[in-house]
């Protein structure tokens, strides 16, 4: 109970009285607002990380990506990527030690991790800036891993802007039943 009250209180599921309670479905303009925020969240933590990070980690990060580059889109392919990056960002997330940037990241990666059961652009576009990234992190260079995420992140931005500007001529609104087992696919 306490923890679908939190769930509530995120905006991840809907409670309707004598009707059920359902996961919110999220419009893709919802998403590019959040995506707007996880923009500075995330280079403040590439920042903070860079004095952190170990060389080891960088390169098994390098490596783990360069695998993607090439690789097949297939259903698995794209679930495998998405563990990656999920794992990236979580890692400099820890490695920025802050409680608060780390509380307000937990809030928007709840919702986007409901919405988001896929990614919003292919490895081929993000694979290239990944590697951006951990290069400013090798280098030791705070303001350039900050401006790589932060460009990382705007990339995804602007095409969920783009789709969200295509959903809202079609339409596209609403909340999804929960689903047992699962939670509801990427509006």
């Amino acid at each position: 109970l306490n923890a679908l009250r939190r769930l509530g209180q995120e905006g991840v599921v809907q409670v309707f009285a004598r009707r059920g309670i359902y996961v919110r479905r999220y419009e893709k303009s919802e998403m590019a607002r959040l995506f707007t925020v996880r923009e500075v969240l995330d280079g403040l933590a590439a920042r903070l990380a860079t004095a952190r990070i170990r060389s080891d980690e960088i390169d098994e990060f390098a490596r783990a990506f360069r695998r993607h580059e090439a690789s097949s889109t297939t259903p698995a392919a794209i679930r495998r990527y998405v563990e990656l990056d999920r794992a990236f960002h979580c890692r400099l997330m820890e490695l920025a030690d802050n409680d608060q940037l780390r509380a307000a990241m937990d809030s928007i990666n709840m919702r986007l991790f409901v919405w988001q059961d896929g990614v919003v652009r292919p490895p081929a576009e993000t694979v290239p800036e990944h590697l951006a990234i951990l290069q400013s992190l090798r280098r030791r260079d705070p303001d350039g891993a900050e401006a790589a995420m932060r460009l990382h992140i705007h990339r995804s931005l602007e095409q969920l802007q783009r789709e969200a500007g295509a959903a809202d001529a079609a339409g596209e609104v609403g909340a999804a039943p929960a689903r047992p087992g699962g939670l509801a696919n990427r509006g």
